[in-house]
């Protein structure tokens, strides 16, 4: 064989062994790129799965958020409201009591029930009645200052019982909405609402604090603690603590 052949043939098997090596390299590539692609659609489909999960999580959580920001913000102001009503009313009876007894000797039955309707009084048959009654006793004994106690005690008794229908109601409202409230929201209506329970049926308070009772002085913690709800309220509907 001469030198050009033997050139010629390991030519021939390098070209032929390069080519082979190529074929390997790129059938192992192609297998390697197809093992990836496999792989990362998988991963994909993975990914795609969770993130609908998570976004359906998502449009779950901003759907019951959104319901507990409303009720809040519709609950928050009924709470103050009703507080302060009862707040205002409790503060009114003494003035009331006495402004619409002041008038009694001198002015009959019609002219004074009307005077208290002027003054916000509610009527309902129970006193009627005991109005009713009340001037019949003084037609029988004209003891002025018998007829100015008893009517004092009439409306006193009147006027604390319909406070005390619009605290349960107030109470009522507290206890049924109590999830949407904050801790501090809750905390501060409850010292008020217990306050007020003390107000209205000094019966109801525990032996150890009657020694310490002071009625005027409850009235301006409840007065104290009523502004310091009204800032805790505007604060977290302002700034939307959702705690």
């Amino acid at each position: 064989m001469d030198f050009q052949s033997i050139a010629t043939t390991v030519v021939t098997s390098g070209i032929v062994s390069s080519l082979f090596t190529l074929g390997i390299q790129t059938y192992l590539k192609q297998g390697i790129t197809h093992h990836f692609n496999k792989e990362l659609a998988l991963f994909n489909a993975e990914i795609a799965v969770q993130a609908e999960s998570r976004k359906l999580d998502f449009d779950r959580k901003m759907h019951d958020f959104s319901i507990y920001s409303t009720k809040r913000h519709e609950f928050y102001p009924e709470l103050f409201k009703k507080l302060h009503k009862v707040i205002a009313d409790f503060k009114g009876v003494e003035d009331i009591v006495l402004i619409s007894t002041e008038f009694i000797a001198l002015e009959d039955k019609n002219t004074f029930t009307n005077y208290l309707n002027d003054l916000g009084v509610i009527f309902n048959e129970r006193l009627k009645n005991q109005i009713d009654e009340l001037f019949k006793e003084y037609e029988r004994d004209s003891d002025l200052d018998k007829h100015l106690l008893k009517a004092r005690h009439v409306i006193e008794h009147h006027l604390l019982t319909e406070i005390g229908k619009k605290y349960d109601a107030l109470h009522e409202f507290y206890i049924g909405n109590l999830l949407y409230f904050s801790d501090d929201v809750s905390k501060e209506s409850n010292i008020l609402i217990q306050g007020l329970g003390y107000l209205l049926a000094p019966i109801t308070i525990p032996p150890h604090l009657k020694e310490k009772f002071n009625k005027e002085l409850l009235c301006q913690e409840i007065e104290s603690g009523l502004f310091k709800l009204k800032e805790i309220i505007k604060n977290e509907l302002s700034v939307g603590d959702y705690s």
